[in-house]
């Protein structure tokens, strides 16, 4: 009787144990649902939520694993930071060299910079408020909240500011959290300081900065293409690339040597950056303002919600903040002047560049080696040697092995080299690029499918498809497009595989469609051949109109003028190519398409906004 009785127990127990089971399967399957209901929904206003799906996934987890350390593992995370903290300070140098006296030109006095509250208010409601914590404890999300009643006392602080040439020590610290980079987590040196500042100090840079740039336009040099408006990776690499070609359509070798800067941003001298200021015209007032906002900077590492304790900046310019670009271009302005050879700048990215047609030519390009040696001696900057390289580009059978010295070392030979993103091998057909993009491409599309597969809606997957694997398809393809129908093809698989997913998808809404080509026109996908036409044409209209600043590009571009009238003329002039290869060069291919279009697309239309609509109808036409 007793064990019949126990026995009863247990039944009622487990039936009790099986009713909770599944309720609670029930719910979780409700809550997961609606997560993923909530992740569809908010994907274009709240990414984060998407990324912490898709990290709870995988596994991965944001807190830092066990840190290694001379010889023992840290757990303790106020060890930690501190170690983080001594890294990231050890790449700074006390900024002792007081320059050279320089000319001074017009100047451009700071208070003359129009600081306004009503530009300050707009500026408050516009305030992006995603963060987490800042080092002044303010969050954005108060000062756009209450800007209409913080507008005019910020007014006066940063006009006081401005006039007395002083920052607020408050505002001149910064937060830094460690993010890492490649190799083994538990190595200090893998990780990368992404620096936060206040906000309020911010909004102040944001204001200055854009004065600033406006006042150094003129004086910053044509081969800078990084942080300047109208210039940008493609007009680097577009102008680039149009010198190779031409070159090697001549017969001719190009040699291009790559270096790399050690910290170029942290490394700034202050003073000599000074000095340089005002060589280029800045005020004494402007000057002193400067000077005072870069010196006697400090910082705190945060792991976690444990703070490091706090260090002093010793030289640099802010990085994360609005003025460190537009002063780290002007400090590194005139090393242009010191070459005799083409060169390209893309912020610290150098590459320096010749066409070879004799050993003079590799005479002047070793040259300019030792005056850049020069440079960085007397602007106490610092070159990692091992990591620069050169290449020799060549349509010979036989290229010349390019020699070049550089700190008394001899530069590595490379076959292929990254350059900002883009994979150039020394025969520039792209074939290992054309590897890089479908990789990547592939591996976010299998990402894509697997982390989504419990979406429904049209719209959230659309919008990952465009920015997680279209994004990789489109970077900088003005430069890098194929013509050859393999490659072409081997590209528009990785979209197709997508519409293939998206036929299933569009059925389980009760929309059938019989092929992905239509999928592509019902969701306004075009063919990836189309799109890169799309990107062309468009690239083409910005320099046309002058939305891109770049004088050597334009300079290149010739409008055709009929000596008599006829009824259709190509709207630019194009240059004899002897084969398909120097046809396609990115110049040649961008004039080419636009004088297929120009007769049914109006080149010069008043916004960008109607040239692309017009673009996008013709293209899908054709």
């Amino acid at each position: 009787s007793i064990l019949h009785h126990f026995d009863a127990a247990h039944k009622n127990d487990y039936s009790i144990f099986s009713c909770l089971r599944n309720q609670c399967r029930i719910l979780t399957k409700q809550c997961y649902e609606n997560f993923i209901r909530s992740c569809e929904e908010n994907i274009t206003v709240n990414p984060r939520l998407f990324w912490k799906f898709h990290h709870n996934l995988n596994g991965s987890s944001n807190s830092l694993p066990l840190m290694f350390k001379d010889g023992r593992y840290i757990s303790d995370r106020h060890e930690i930071a501190n170690h983080f903290a001594n890294h990231f300070a050890s790449a700074f140098v006390e900024s002792i060299q007081s320059g050279n006296s320089f000319a001074t030109l017009d100047q451009i006095d700071l208070v003359k910079f129009v600081v306004t509250a009503p530009d300050i208010q707009d500026r408050l409601a516009k305030m992006n408020v995603k963060g987490s914590t800042w080092p002044d404890g303010l969050p954005p999300v108060f000062l756009r909240s209450c800007a209409t009643s913080l507008f005019l006392p910020l007014f006066h602080l940063f006009t006081s500011s401005l006039k007395e040439g002083v920052v607020p020590s408050r505002w001149k610290n910064s937060k830094i959290v460690p993010v890492y980079k490649s190799g083994p987590k538990s190595d200090f040196g893998n990780y990368r300081p992404i620096t936060i500042q206040s906000a309020i100090p911010k909004l102040l840079e944001a204001i200055v900065a854009s004065q600033f740039t406006k006042a150094l336009g003129n004086v910053l040099s044509s081969n800078q293409h990084g942080f300047i408006s109208g210039r940008s990776v493609e007009t680097n690499l577009f102008s680039y690339l149009n010198y190779i070609f031409v070159s090697l359509d001549k017969g001719n070798e190009v040699h291009s040597i790559y270096t790399d800067f050690s910290k170029a941003f942290d490394r700034v001298n202050q003073k000599i950056l000074i000095f340089k200021l005002r060589k280029y015209g800045v005020g004494e007032a402007a000057l002193k303002w400067i000077y005072n906002y870069l010196s006697s900077r400090t910082a705190q590492v945060l792991i976690e919600d444990t703070w490091s304790n706090s260090f002093v900046i010793r030289s640099g310019v802010p990085q994360g903040s609005h003025l460190g670009p537009p002063l780290f271009l002007a400090f590194i302005n005139d090393i242009s002047s010191v070459f005799i050879s083409e060169h390209a700048l893309f912020a610290d990215d150098l590459k320096i560049y010749r066409a070879i047609g004799g050993i003079n030519d590799t005479a002047m390009l070793q040259q300019d080696l030792v005056q850049l040696e020069l440079w960085v001696l007397n602007n106490d900057l610092q070159l990692n040697v091992n990591k620069c390289s050169t290449i020799c580009f060549s349509k010979k059978y036989s290229p010349s092995e390019p020699n070049y010295y550089l700190g008394g070392q001899l530069l590595d030979s490379v076959d292929s080299i990254r350059d900002l993103g883009i994979i150039l091998d020394k025969k520039l057909n792209f074939h290992l690029h054309y590897d890089q993009v479908t990789s990547k491409a592939s591996k976010m599309l299998g990402l894509l499918k697997r982390q989504c597969n419990d979406f429904r809606s049209i719209t959230a997957l659309r919008t990952l498809y465009f920015s997680l694997v279209r994004s990789h398809l489109d970077y900088c393809s003005v430069i890098w497009s194929p013509y050859y129908v393999s490659h072409i093809n081997r590209l528009q698989r990785i979209q197709s595989s997508f519409l293939r997913m998206m036929k299933y998808k569009l059925s389980l809404n009760g929309i059938h469609i019989d092929s992905t080509e239509h999928v592509g026109i019902f969701l306004d996908i075009q063919p990836l051949k189309q799109r890169r036409t799309f990107l062309t044409l468009t690239f083409g209209y910005k320099l046309l109109n002058g939305h891109l600043n770049s004088a050597d590009i334009l300079s290149k571009i010739n409008i055709r003028v009929p000596q008599r009238f006829v009824r259709t003329m190509p709207l630019l002039q194009t240059r004899h190519n002897r084969t398909l290869y120097f046809r396609n060069s990115p110049l040649d291919r961008m004039v080419g398409l636009i004088n297929e279009f120009s007769a049914s697309i109006d080149f010069f239309s008043p916004t960008i906004f109607s040239f692309k609509r017009s673009v996008t109808i013709e293209v899908n036409i054709k």
